[in-house]
């Protein structure tokens, strides 16, 4: 019987106490304010046309893998790799470029290789 009380009584009286703390938790902490627009501005274009540097120690050439037609996106890129090689130093480096990583034209790398080529 004292059991069936204590229940009756505490039971609402500690949702209460949570549901109160909570309400006040969240009307007296202060509330973001409104979010600033961020203006980034236009990059310059670099001046061209670049000459490639000659050299006969080593030599880079771009690795490209597509998944194949058949699918959605099945002409994209999605692995673009660098690799030099250095026959001088008998070293390869190789560098992965990610194919999502946004470009100028507002576009991710893999597209812009579909659209515009390799040149």
């Amino acid at each position: 019987m004292l059991k069936k009380y204590l229940l009756s009584v505490l039971g609402p009286g500690i949702f209460l106490i949570g549901f109160g703390g909570s309400y006040l938790t969240l009307t007296l902490t202060q509330k973001p304010k409104a979010q600033t627009s961020i203006t980034t501005p236009e990059p310059e274009p670099t001046q061209g046309p670049f000459e490639p540097i000659k050299t006969q120690d080593s030599y880079n050439v771009v690795l490209l893998g597509s998944g194949g037609e058949g699918h959605s996106g099945g002409t994209l890129n999605d692995s673009i790799i660098i690799v030099s090689v250095n026959s001088k130093d008998k070293k390869v480096a190789l560098i992965s470029i990610p194919r999502d990583l946004w470009v100028q034209g507002n576009r991710k790398i893999n597209a812009e290789v579909m659209v515009n080529g390799f040149d």
